[in-house]
């Protein structure tokens, strides 16, 4: 939860820092996912977050997408649907190379597949990105 804060709290000074603009729609479906996450509503959740990534413009910025689809993998991983929540994660690290919550949430779904090398290999890659991160510990 509170890594979920902090990302939406980087999203809205990336924001107003690099003043990008976003579409309503892409704002509106983040923020019922968003909603929908936090109340545990994972199938909700990942029905609003593919409906910000389809109306994604690149004004909103690489960053915000690989928020959403970070959000989404979590939630794919709370319904133990590994396969889309690694597409996910990768994804978000693709659009954002230095995001280390998506190298530890993606560290977490191998370590639950039994794939310890992988996983070792993202938390190590979370740690690098950002030294103080207690979560890949």
């Amino acid at each position: 939860m509170q890594n979920l804060l902090k990302s939406i709290f980087f999203a809205i000074f990336l924001s107003i820092f690099f003043n990008l603009s976003f579409s309503s729609d892409f704002l509106n479906f983040y923020k019922k996912g968003e909603r929908a996450l936090n109340n545990k509503n994972y199938d909700e959740a990942i029905e609003y977050f593919t409906k910000s990534i389809k109306s994604w413009t690149k004004s909103s910025g690489k960053l915000f997408l690989a928020i959403v689809f970070n959000l989404r993998g979590i939630a794919y991983s709370e319904l133990r649907d590994y396969d889309n929540a690694l597409k996910d994660f990768t994804e978000a690290i693709k659009l954002n190379s230095k995001y280390d919550e998506a190298f530890n949430n993606r560290g977490i779904v191998y370590y639950n597949l039994g794939d310890f090398e992988k996983a070792i290999a993202d938390y190590t890659e979370a740690l690098r990105v950002k030294k103080e991160y207690p979560e890949a510990f």
